[in-house]
Parts: structure tokens; sequence; C-alpha cells
């Protein structure tokens, strides 16, 4: 219902997946740069909407006439009432909200350019008396940028993001527990460019990031639990990183990227390590003695050369063959060993006994436009392979100890796929048509068997999804009406299933099948939307536009995850469906001025 970004305060944004200038660093997945655009610096504006469960409003305007500018946006959703009036007892008793705030502040001078932007988000879930979620952000960001002479630029910027959570689980009142988790990131970052020719310029820059890592406190909630207070405690993380990116039109067809870039990366102290005797596994048994590391001490410097380079060769007026090549690293897991990304899912810094990721990637795609219809079809492959790739060992609990080596494992990983689209714009019916082929498999094999996972053969990663097909048609009826529909296919994800249990001395065992052996069943929905837009009179004060849509319109229970229960000496699965019905809503859309009013 709620993107995570607000399409309102957006000027524009980028996806980098094939190739990554040598500017971005410390993920080894694919890059959003997103860009906020600045307040109207000509006249005040307002536009909104407001639906039956959600509503927004943007303001903006000149603080100095075409100089300065501000713009403050917010969204808030009151969708409770709806939840009243489901007929199943826990979702009635349930409650679920958000709301999130932006303002930006944008002063122009003739050489340079200043920009402060803040950012505040909230989101409530609570399931009856079983689950309740609290969790937030919050960033600020000033960004100053320099034209030192025409041909030299410099952009500078100041950032700071925290991310927190509280959670209550309650499912079962004798392991009922609460615990509270956030995360800080804290960067400053230079980035210039020098452009010698139009065909030659150079990009290169720093940048410096600082990690605050609160792993928080486990504690018993209720009366009745029996859940043992645990401190998770705290961890700390510097990476550093220079780079300069080359690009050369080698000639009037063929351009070329080259990139390189250098990091460092450690966690620092406070910090008591376990080390554990050698042979064996990793766990409390096998603790072999401890190393203590002081305040500001770093506990394992790691050092990444990373090469970066990409081919762009025009075959003629309308196409073109695009090659990439990258090498990356990341310093930062998710700890979660369910196939869905919960808010209580947490993170942990690379340390002693955790290496970082290192990946490469190599891409080659096809990209051709045919003006006549207004079509663009572009396809594109790519083969990846990551190291040090972190894994929960099976029947590991994230939850249950300080020392998270002690329920990972680290192994190999594999990806590679085709993606595939075809679009239409600029006509009477439009929107575009995306199929993407992709496999992601996993490989944990230390040798013995407490360092392998699945045996040590290779399984599907939690991410493994091989068929996605995604659809929008837009048909423009008249000027002012406009039919939409959207359609997403996605292969089900994959599942560890229970396969048996049994009893030995009265105690109860489960056996699962292998990991990921099993998916849960595949996703599909289907949407529609008709938008009205109000008269196109060019003077008037306020110009509004209706939607009307139908969420999910087939009815069809997607599963967002799957349970099991032991039933009458039996396994019985369940899946939960979110929304299993469609929904029906009416959005009105409105602005101050006409219709092409900014």
């Amino acid at each position: 219902f709620f993107p995570a970004f607000n399409a309102d305060i957006i000027s524009d944004f980028s996806i980098y997946k094939g190739y990554i200038p040598a500017q971005y660093g410390g993920k080894i997945s694919s890059i959003f740069d997103i860009h906020a655009r600045d307040g109207n610096k000509k006249r005040y504006t307002a536009h909104g909407g407001i639906s039956p469960i959600a509503g927004n409003l943007t303001v903006e305007g000149p603080i100095i006439k075409d100089t300065a500018s501000f713009l403050v946006s917010g969204r808030a959703s009151y969708s409770d009432w709806i939840l009243k009036q489901v007929d199943d007892y826990i979702i009635r008793n349930s409650n679920a909200s958000f709301y999130d705030l932006n303002a930006s502040l944008n002063y122009d001078l003739p050489k340079t350019q200043i920009n402060i932007f803040g950012y505040y988000s909230q989101d409530y879930f609570k399931l009856h008396d079983i689950n309740t979620y609290w969790y937030s952000n919050k960033g600020v960001s000033a960004n100053i940028g320099h034209n030192f002479k025409p041909d030299f630029r410099g952009d500078f910027s100041l950032s700071a993001s925290q991310y927190h959570f509280k959670t209550i689980d309650s499912q079962l009142a004798s392991a009922a527990y609460e615990h509270e988790f956030g995360i800080g990131q804290y960067e400053i970052k230079g980035d210039f460019q020098k452009i010698f020719s139009e065909k030659h310029s150079l990009d290169f820059g720093v940048n410096g990031v600082w990690y605050d890592l609160l792993r928080g406190e486990v504690i018993p909630s209720g009366s009745s639990s029996l859940q043992s207070p645990l401190d998770l405690g705290q961890e700390r993380g510097l990476e550093a990183a220079v780079y300069v990116t080359d690009t050369y039109a080698i000639t009037p067809l063929l351009d070329m990227n080259a990139g390189f870039r250098f990091s460092a990366y450690s966690a620092f102290g406070p910090k008591t390590v376990y080390t554990y005797f050698e042979n064996g596994p990793k766990e409390d048994r096998t603790v072999a003695d401890s190393i203590i590391f002081t305040q500001g001490q770093a506990l394992q410097w790691y050092y990444f050369p990373e090469f970066r380079a990409a081919l762009n060769y025009q075959t003629d007026e309308y196409g073109s063959l695009k090659l990439g090549f990258n090498q990356m690293h990341q310093n930062i897991f998710m700890l979660n060993n369910t196939i869905t990304v919960a808010p209580n899912s947490q993170w942990k810094l690379a340390d002693y006994h955790l290496k970082p990721s290192r990946s490469y990637q190599i891409s080659l795609g096809v990209f051709r436009t045919f003006p006549r219809g207004g079509w663009e079809a572009s396809a594109e492959v790519y083969y990846k392979s990551t190291r040090d790739y972190t894994e929960f060992k099976d029947g590991a609990d994230f939850l249950s100890s300080p020392q998270v080596e002690t329920s990972v494992l680290q192994g190999d990983q594999k990806s590679y796929g085709i993606e595939l689209l075809l679009k239409r714009s600029g006509k009477r019916i439009g929107g575009w048509l995306a199929y993407t082929y992709s496999r992601s498999l996993i490989q944990v094999d230390g040798g013995e068997k407490w360092n392998q996972i699945n045996h040590g053969n290779i399984y599907p990663s939690n991410f493994d999804i091989p068929h996605v097909l995604n659809a929008i048609i837009n048909y423009h009826i008249s000027k002012r009406v406009t039919f939409s529909t959207t359609l997403t296919y996605q292969t089900g994800k994959p599942s560890t299933f229970p396969t048996s249990y049994y009893f030995i001395e009265g105690l109860p065992y489960l056996d699962y099948s292998n990991r990921n052996e099993y998916r849960i069943p595949d996703y599909f929905r289907a949407d529609i939307s008709l938008t009205i837009e109000g008269n196109l009179r060019k003077k008037k004060w306020l110009h509004s536009s209706f939607i009307f849509s139908v969420y999910n319109l087939t009815s069809r229970e997607n599963p967002y995850s799957v349970y099991f229960t032991k039933e009458e000496g039996r396994i019985i699965s369940y899946q939960y469906a979110v929304i299993g019905v469609p929904i029906i809503s009416a959005t009105w859309i409105f602005k101050l001025g006409n219709f092409d009013a900014d």
C-alpha cells in the first residue's frame, strides 16, 4: 500500500546493477541513487492526497525568490478502522499505523549550492496479544556543491542515520520476551570531477563511514516468562575508502569507464573476543581463551582493492551493447533465520571471526529503441560470485548468544540470470513488460560436518526466486481519464519444512528437510485503477484528480509465510496471507494551480 519512498519529494533516481561506479562501496548489492527535489523557488504551493487509509501533504515555496527555498512533506495512515471490520477476532483486535516526515532547505549561489535534508519515520504494528513491533528511521544530511572552475567541481556531504526497533513476542507465555535494537551510520564524503575535454573526464574522492550498532538486551515479558535476561552487546566499526574513475570516449561509438576503489575496514573495541580450539566447532563448550580489546582498539583490519570497468558500444543510432565488471565487498550482515524480512531483523558487523563478504560480477546487455512505435527493449545477462557469504547454522537463534560466530557459518554464493524488458511510451496505450529468470545458490562446506550446512551440498538461498514477471499497462481513454492495471507473478520463496517428529524417552524431537528444499506457494497479484483528472482550465486556484483502485482483484491468498503445528500426531501446515480479498479504495489528489502547475 505504501512505498518506502515518498514520491512527492523525489526528483530523480538511478538504479545501478550491471556496472557499479567506483564511488559506491561497502555493499555487494545493486545501488539506488535517489535525489530529493528542491522546493519551488518562484512561488508558494502545496499538494497532497487523501484516501480511506492514509493521507499526505507537501508544502513548498521560496525563502529568497530564485535563490533559496524550503520543502516539507508528510504521510500518515489511519487504517485501524478497517481492521475493526474484519470478522477474524485476532485481526479485529490488532493495530497498524505509520507516518513519515521530510524537510529540506536549498540555497543556490552563483558557484555554490547548499542543501540540508531531514527525515523521520515511525511504524507500529500489534497483532492482538501475540506480537508488537515499533520501528523507526531518522536521518539528516548537509550537502555543499562548489564549482571551483568551469571544468572542476567538488561535492561535500555529512550525513547521519539511525534505525531503531522494539519488539514484544508473546506467542508463548513461558518464552515471551522484549528486545530493542539500534544501528547508527555516520558518513563524510568528498567527491570531485575534473573535465579535460568532451571525451575525457576524471571522478575521484574519499569517504568514511562509522557504524555504531547496539544489539540490545533480551528481557522477559510478562510474569509467566522464563526468558533469562541476555545482553547482546554493542559493536562499532569504521570503513574508509578512496576511489578514482576515468571516463573516456575511445571512439565516437565506444565509451569506457575504468575505476579503482581501495577500502579499509575494522571493528573496534571495547570488546571481549573468544577464541576456540582448533579442529572443532565454534561453540560455548570449545572456548579456548579470550582476547580483550580496549576502547578504540582495532579488532581486525581488512583491506579491499576493487576494480570496476564498463564498455558501452553504440551499434547504431538506436542500439547499444554494454559490458560491466565489478569487484565489491560488504562489512555488515543481516541476521535473520527466516525467509521473511521482519521488522525485528537485525544486523551484525564483520569482526574478528566473521569476514566481510567479497564478490565479483560480470554482465552483458543489449539495449534498443524503436522510435516509430515508441518501443524500447533490452536483454541483460549476468553472473555473480560471492565469497564468505553468511548463513545460519541449522536451528540457530541469533537472540540466544552475543557470540554470533557460534550461530553462523560462511560459504560461497553464486548468482546468475537474464533480465528482459519491453517498454512502450508516448502512446495512447503504454506500459512495460519485464521478465527475469535468475538463480541464487549457496554452498557452505568447511570440510568437517560442523562446518557444513545441508551436508555441504548446494542449496537455494532465501532470495532464490527463479521466475519473476511484472507488467504495467496504461490506457489513456481521454486527456482526463486513464485506466491502469498492474500484474505481478513470482516463484515462491525457498523454505525449510519439518518432515517428522518423534519421541525418545518421552522427549519430542523434530526432523527438518534439507535446507530450503521446498517452496511456499507462488505469488500472483492483479491491481487495477482508474484516474479521472479535473477540468483542464488554465485559470484556477485548485486542481483535483480522483483515483479509484482495486488491490488484489482476483482475491488470491498470497502467503506471507508458512508455519506448522503438531496436531493429533501429525504435522499440519498453514499459510498466513495478510490480504486475501480485494481492497477497493478511492483517493482524492489535489494541488494548488491548474493541471500543469509545478
